[in-house]
Protein backbone atom coordinates (compact mmCIF):
# COMPACT_ATOMS: atom_id res chain seq x y z
CA UNK A 1 0.00 0.00 0.00
CA UNK A 2 1.65 3.38 -1.41
CA UNK A 3 0.33 6.39 -1.16
CA UNK A 4 -1.48 7.65 -4.70
CA UNK A 5 0.30 10.05 -6.83
CA UNK A 6 -1.86 12.80 -6.54
CA UNK A 7 -1.13 12.82 -2.63
CA UNK A 8 2.56 12.00 -2.65
CA UNK A 9 3.51 14.85 -4.71
CA UNK A 10 2.18 17.23 -1.56
CA UNK A 11 5.66 16.51 0.24
CA UNK A 12 6.94 19.59 0.86
CA UNK A 13 6.55 22.78 2.74
CA UNK A 14 3.54 24.99 2.68
CA UNK A 15 2.17 28.51 3.63
CA UNK A 16 -1.54 29.37 3.45
CA UNK A 17 -4.87 30.85 5.03
CA UNK A 18 -6.46 29.58 7.71
CA UNK A 19 -10.47 30.28 8.28
CA UNK A 20 -12.32 29.05 11.11
CA UNK A 21 -15.78 28.95 11.74
CA UNK A 22 -17.84 28.59 15.62
CA UNK A 23 -20.28 28.57 14.36
CA UNK A 24 -22.29 28.58 11.09
CA UNK A 25 -23.76 31.97 11.15
CA UNK A 26 -20.73 33.47 13.25
CA UNK A 27 -17.78 35.79 11.56
CA UNK A 28 -15.27 34.13 9.73
CA UNK A 29 -11.93 33.82 11.82
CA UNK A 30 -8.73 33.86 9.70
CA UNK A 31 -5.43 33.73 10.43
CA UNK A 32 -2.26 32.26 8.86
CA UNK A 33 -1.29 28.94 8.50
CA UNK A 34 1.88 26.75 7.52
CA UNK A 35 2.38 22.79 6.64
CA UNK A 36 4.95 20.47 6.26
CA UNK A 37 3.53 17.42 4.09
CA UNK A 38 6.15 13.95 4.42
CA UNK A 39 5.53 10.48 3.15
CA UNK A 40 6.46 8.15 5.79
CA UNK A 41 7.12 4.89 6.70
CA UNK A 42 8.15 4.21 3.05
CA UNK A 43 5.60 5.80 1.47
CA UNK A 44 2.97 4.04 3.15
CA UNK A 45 1.77 7.46 5.15
CA UNK A 46 1.30 11.05 4.63
CA UNK A 47 1.74 13.04 7.39
CA UNK A 48 0.48 16.50 7.24
CA UNK A 49 2.01 18.82 10.24
CA UNK A 50 0.13 22.39 10.09
CA UNK A 51 0.05 25.39 12.29
CA UNK A 52 -2.79 28.29 12.64
CA UNK A 53 -3.21 31.00 15.14
CA UNK A 54 -6.45 31.44 17.18
CA UNK A 55 -6.65 34.37 19.55
CA UNK A 56 -3.00 34.85 19.46
CA UNK A 57 -2.23 31.69 19.84
CA UNK A 58 -0.58 29.17 18.10
CA UNK A 59 -2.23 25.80 17.63
CA UNK A 60 -0.53 22.90 15.93
CA UNK A 61 -2.54 20.09 13.76
CA UNK A 62 -1.49 16.35 12.73
CA UNK A 63 -3.09 14.65 10.21
CA UNK A 64 -1.54 10.84 9.60
CA UNK A 65 -3.11 9.06 6.42
CA UNK A 66 -2.50 5.52 5.78
CA UNK A 67 -2.25 4.47 2.25
CA UNK A 68 -4.88 3.36 -0.09
CA UNK A 69 -6.34 -0.13 0.51
CA UNK A 70 -7.16 -2.67 -2.57
CA UNK A 71 -11.09 -2.08 -2.16
CA UNK A 72 -10.37 2.06 -2.04
CA UNK A 73 -10.50 2.13 1.91
CA UNK A 74 -7.77 4.55 3.55
CA UNK A 75 -7.33 5.65 7.33
CA UNK A 76 -6.08 8.16 9.02
CA UNK A 77 -5.42 9.25 12.86
CA UNK A 78 -5.92 13.29 13.73
CA UNK A 79 -4.94 15.60 16.18
CA UNK A 80 -5.06 19.15 16.98
CA UNK A 81 -4.75 21.44 20.27
CA UNK A 82 -7.26 23.57 19.66
CA UNK A 83 -10.26 21.40 17.71
CA UNK A 84 -9.28 18.26 19.31
CA UNK A 85 -6.70 18.96 22.70
CA UNK A 86 -5.32 15.83 24.16
CA UNK A 87 -7.42 13.49 22.06
CA UNK A 88 -6.28 11.63 19.53
CA UNK A 89 -9.13 10.78 16.54
CA UNK A 90 -9.16 7.37 14.07
CA UNK A 91 -11.20 8.56 11.20
CA UNK A 92 -11.72 6.17 8.13
CA UNK A 93 -12.79 6.81 4.52
CA UNK A 94 -11.89 6.40 0.92
CA UNK A 95 -10.48 8.38 -2.28
CA UNK A 96 -13.73 10.61 -4.05
CA UNK A 97 -14.00 10.92 -7.98
CA UNK A 98 -12.25 14.16 -7.70
CA UNK A 99 -9.70 12.53 -6.04
CA UNK A 100 -10.20 14.17 -2.71
CA UNK A 101 -9.56 12.35 0.37
CA UNK A 102 -12.40 12.22 2.76
CA UNK A 103 -12.37 10.72 5.96
CA UNK A 104 -15.01 10.79 8.99
CA UNK A 105 -14.33 10.33 12.63
CA UNK A 106 -16.80 11.17 15.73
CA UNK A 107 -16.09 12.78 19.17
CA UNK A 108 -18.13 12.45 22.01
CA UNK A 109 -20.54 15.33 23.21
CA UNK A 110 -21.03 15.74 27.10
CA UNK A 111 -24.63 16.44 26.80
CA UNK A 112 -25.59 13.88 23.98
CA UNK A 113 -24.90 11.54 21.50
CA UNK A 114 -21.60 12.02 19.29
CA UNK A 115 -20.49 14.51 16.65
CA UNK A 116 -19.25 13.75 13.41
CA UNK A 117 -16.29 14.89 12.20
CA UNK A 118 -15.42 14.75 8.70
CA UNK A 119 -12.22 16.47 7.26
CA UNK A 120 -11.31 16.11 3.24
CA UNK A 121 -8.17 16.98 1.43
CA UNK A 122 -8.54 17.82 -1.78
CA UNK A 123 -4.90 18.23 -3.69
CA UNK A 124 -5.83 21.25 -6.32
CA UNK A 125 -2.32 21.03 -8.29
CA UNK A 126 1.16 19.94 -7.31
CA UNK A 127 0.84 23.62 -5.58
CA UNK A 128 -1.64 23.68 -3.89
CA UNK A 129 -4.15 21.64 -1.86
CA UNK A 130 -6.82 23.14 0.83
CA UNK A 131 -7.74 21.16 3.91
CA UNK A 132 -11.87 21.20 4.93
CA UNK A 133 -13.28 20.08 8.21
CA UNK A 134 -16.65 19.49 8.45
CA UNK A 135 -19.06 19.52 11.71
CA UNK A 136 -21.19 17.19 12.22
CA UNK A 137 -24.21 17.28 14.92
CA UNK A 138 -26.59 14.45 15.57
CA UNK A 139 -29.39 14.72 12.77
CA UNK A 140 -28.02 17.51 11.19
CA UNK A 141 -26.13 18.72 7.82
CA UNK A 142 -22.60 18.94 8.08
CA UNK A 143 -21.70 22.03 8.95
CA UNK A 144 -18.08 23.36 7.48
CA UNK A 145 -15.94 24.61 10.23
CA UNK A 146 -12.40 25.11 8.96
CA UNK A 147 -10.81 25.61 5.58
CA UNK A 148 -7.19 25.77 5.19
CA UNK A 149 -5.98 26.51 1.57
CA UNK A 150 -2.09 26.14 0.86
CA UNK A 151 0.56 26.89 -1.58
CA UNK A 152 3.82 25.32 -2.01
CA UNK A 153 6.59 27.27 -0.05
CA UNK A 154 9.42 26.73 -2.43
Amino acid sequence: MSMPENLAVLEGQWLGVNRLWLTPDAETIVSEAEARVELEAHGSFLSIRYTWVYADVIQEGLLLIGGEKEDGRVNAAWLDSWHYAGEMMVLGGKRNQDDSLAVTGSYPAPTGPDWGWWITLHPISVDQFQLIMHNVPPGAQAVKAVEISFERLE
